[in-house]
Protein backbone atom coordinates (compact mmCIF):
# COMPACT_ATOMS: atom_id res chain seq x y z
CA UNK A 1 0.00 0.00 0.00
CA UNK A 2 2.71 2.61 1.03
CA UNK A 3 4.28 1.70 -1.94
CA UNK A 4 1.93 1.88 -4.30
CA UNK A 5 0.81 5.37 -2.89
CA UNK A 6 4.57 6.60 -3.35
CA UNK A 7 4.74 5.44 -7.08
CA UNK A 8 1.23 7.31 -7.65
CA UNK A 9 2.34 10.40 -5.90
CA UNK A 10 5.42 10.38 -8.28
CA UNK A 11 3.36 9.76 -11.13
CA UNK A 12 1.38 12.60 -10.54
CA UNK A 13 4.85 14.62 -10.17
CA UNK A 14 5.95 13.77 -13.38
CA UNK A 15 2.59 14.14 -15.50
CA UNK A 16 2.34 17.40 -13.76
CA UNK A 17 5.84 18.71 -14.76
CA UNK A 18 5.44 17.04 -18.24
CA UNK A 19 2.49 19.12 -18.39
CA UNK A 20 4.34 22.37 -17.80
CA UNK A 21 7.10 21.42 -20.34
CA UNK A 22 4.74 20.58 -22.85
CA UNK A 23 2.58 24.02 -22.01
CA UNK A 24 5.48 26.11 -22.36
CA UNK A 25 6.97 24.69 -25.74
CA UNK A 26 3.42 25.22 -27.03
CA UNK A 27 3.39 29.05 -25.27
CA UNK A 28 7.23 29.51 -27.18
CA UNK A 29 5.88 27.75 -30.41
CA UNK A 30 3.10 30.56 -30.73
CA UNK A 31 5.15 33.58 -29.70
CA UNK A 32 7.44 32.66 -32.49
CA UNK A 33 5.17 32.09 -34.82
CA UNK A 34 3.72 35.47 -34.25
CA UNK A 35 7.37 36.59 -34.83
CA UNK A 36 7.53 34.89 -38.44
CA UNK A 37 4.32 36.63 -39.10
CA UNK A 38 5.26 40.35 -38.14
CA UNK A 39 8.80 40.18 -39.26
CA UNK A 40 8.71 38.63 -42.13
CA UNK A 41 11.93 36.69 -42.08
CA UNK A 42 13.16 34.81 -43.88
CA UNK A 43 13.67 30.81 -42.86
CA UNK A 44 17.54 31.32 -42.04
CA UNK A 45 16.70 34.60 -40.46
CA UNK A 46 13.69 32.72 -38.40
CA UNK A 47 16.22 30.21 -37.48
CA UNK A 48 18.31 32.79 -35.71
CA UNK A 49 15.62 34.49 -34.21
CA UNK A 50 14.74 31.41 -32.61
CA UNK A 51 18.38 30.20 -31.44
CA UNK A 52 18.51 34.33 -30.05
CA UNK A 53 15.47 33.27 -27.91
CA UNK A 54 16.45 30.25 -26.76
CA UNK A 55 19.52 31.26 -25.77
CA UNK A 56 18.24 34.01 -23.61
CA UNK A 57 16.23 31.82 -22.20
CA UNK A 58 18.89 29.57 -21.47
CA UNK A 59 21.47 31.90 -20.17
CA UNK A 60 19.21 34.57 -18.26
CA UNK A 61 16.35 35.44 -15.58
CA UNK A 62 13.96 35.39 -18.70
CA UNK A 63 12.36 32.53 -20.51
CA UNK A 64 12.71 31.63 -24.12
CA UNK A 65 8.46 32.46 -24.75
CA UNK A 66 9.46 36.12 -22.71
CA UNK A 67 12.26 36.79 -25.43
CA UNK A 68 9.97 35.46 -28.44
CA UNK A 69 7.69 38.09 -26.78
CA UNK A 70 10.30 40.74 -26.73
CA UNK A 71 10.90 39.43 -30.06
CA UNK A 72 7.21 40.40 -31.89
CA UNK A 73 7.27 43.79 -30.37
CA UNK A 74 10.70 44.66 -31.39
CA UNK A 75 9.51 43.09 -34.88
CA UNK A 76 5.81 44.97 -35.01
CA UNK A 77 8.23 48.63 -34.14
CA UNK A 78 9.90 47.89 -38.00
CA UNK A 79 13.01 46.51 -36.58
CA UNK A 80 14.20 43.64 -39.03
CA UNK A 81 15.05 40.13 -38.24
CA UNK A 82 18.92 41.33 -37.38
CA UNK A 83 18.37 44.52 -35.97
CA UNK A 84 16.16 42.76 -33.35
CA UNK A 85 18.41 40.37 -32.64
CA UNK A 86 20.85 42.68 -31.94
CA UNK A 87 18.46 44.75 -29.83
CA UNK A 88 17.75 42.11 -27.52
CA UNK A 89 20.35 42.55 -25.19
CA UNK A 90 19.41 46.10 -24.64
CA UNK A 91 15.68 44.97 -24.59
CA UNK A 92 16.65 42.07 -21.98
CA UNK A 93 19.09 45.16 -19.89
CA UNK A 94 16.60 47.85 -20.02
CA UNK A 95 13.45 44.64 -18.55
CA UNK A 96 16.03 43.78 -15.50
CA UNK A 97 16.57 47.36 -14.93
CA UNK A 98 12.96 47.99 -14.38
CA UNK A 99 11.38 44.41 -13.31
CA UNK A 100 9.67 44.09 -16.42
CA UNK A 101 9.05 41.45 -18.90
CA UNK A 102 10.68 41.39 -22.13
CA UNK A 103 7.69 42.10 -24.13
CA UNK A 104 6.89 45.62 -22.21
CA UNK A 105 10.71 46.63 -22.08
CA UNK A 106 10.59 46.21 -26.29
CA UNK A 107 7.60 48.55 -26.46
CA UNK A 108 8.60 51.14 -24.23
CA UNK A 109 12.31 51.55 -26.00
CA UNK A 110 10.56 51.25 -29.43
CA UNK A 111 8.14 53.65 -28.71
CA UNK A 112 10.62 56.18 -27.33
CA UNK A 113 12.90 55.46 -29.86
CA UNK A 114 9.76 56.13 -32.35
CA UNK A 115 8.50 59.06 -30.84
CA UNK A 116 12.08 60.90 -30.53
CA UNK A 117 12.54 60.10 -34.36
CA UNK A 118 15.96 57.86 -33.39
CA UNK A 119 17.06 55.24 -35.15
CA UNK A 120 17.52 51.38 -34.17
CA UNK A 121 21.26 52.55 -33.92
CA UNK A 122 20.01 54.58 -30.36
CA UNK A 123 18.14 51.70 -28.78
CA UNK A 124 21.03 50.55 -26.74
CA UNK A 125 21.59 54.67 -26.03
CA UNK A 126 17.97 54.74 -24.93
CA UNK A 127 17.47 51.47 -22.60
CA UNK A 128 20.48 53.03 -21.39
CA UNK A 129 19.16 56.26 -20.44
CA UNK A 130 15.50 55.03 -18.75
CA UNK A 131 17.73 52.57 -16.90
CA UNK A 132 19.86 55.20 -15.39
CA UNK A 133 17.11 57.85 -14.65
CA UNK A 134 15.07 55.39 -13.37
CA UNK A 135 17.63 54.00 -10.93
CA UNK A 136 18.84 57.82 -9.84
CA UNK A 137 15.47 59.21 -9.30
CA UNK A 138 11.99 58.75 -8.03
CA UNK A 139 10.41 56.94 -11.16
CA UNK A 140 10.76 53.70 -13.08
CA UNK A 141 10.79 53.10 -16.00
CA UNK A 142 7.22 51.79 -16.70
CA UNK A 143 6.67 55.73 -15.61
CA UNK A 144 9.52 56.97 -17.78
CA UNK A 145 7.81 55.10 -20.79
CA UNK A 146 4.60 56.58 -19.80
CA UNK A 147 5.89 60.08 -19.98
CA UNK A 148 7.31 59.70 -23.10
CA UNK A 149 4.47 58.88 -24.97
CA UNK A 150 3.55 62.12 -23.87
CA UNK A 151 6.30 64.01 -24.89
CA UNK A 152 8.76 62.34 -26.81
CA UNK A 153 7.46 64.28 -30.49
CA UNK A 154 7.70 67.71 -28.34
CA UNK A 155 10.79 67.11 -27.16
CA UNK A 156 12.12 65.58 -31.15
CA UNK A 157 10.38 68.33 -32.17
CA UNK A 158 12.14 70.93 -29.67
CA UNK A 159 16.02 69.57 -30.37
CA UNK A 160 15.91 68.15 -26.78
CA UNK A 161 17.90 65.11 -25.80
CA UNK A 162 16.58 61.79 -24.98
CA UNK A 163 19.33 62.24 -22.46
CA UNK A 164 17.50 65.97 -21.37
CA UNK A 165 14.22 64.83 -22.04
CA UNK A 166 14.72 61.77 -19.68
CA UNK A 167 16.91 64.09 -17.02
CA UNK A 168 13.98 66.67 -16.77
CA UNK A 169 10.97 63.43 -15.92
CA UNK A 170 13.53 62.17 -13.26
CA UNK A 171 13.69 65.96 -12.07
CA UNK A 172 9.80 65.53 -11.96
CA UNK A 173 9.57 63.02 -10.64
CA UNK A 174 12.03 63.57 -7.09
CA UNK A 175 8.94 66.20 -7.05
CA UNK A 176 6.35 63.72 -7.03
CA UNK A 177 4.99 64.42 -10.89
CA UNK A 178 5.08 61.10 -12.04
CA UNK A 179 4.01 58.88 -15.41
CA UNK A 180 1.34 60.95 -17.83
CA UNK A 181 1.34 63.65 -14.92
CA UNK A 182 5.10 64.33 -15.50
Amino acid sequence: QVAFSAVSKAANFLKGELSAIVTTGMQFQASMSQVKAVSGATQAQFEQLTAAAKQLGETTKFSASEAANGLVLLSQAGLKAEQSIAALPDVLNLAAAGGLDMGTAADIATNAMSGMRLGVEDLARITDVFAKTATSSNTNVAAMGESFKYVASIGASAGVSVERLSAMIGILGNAGIQGSMA
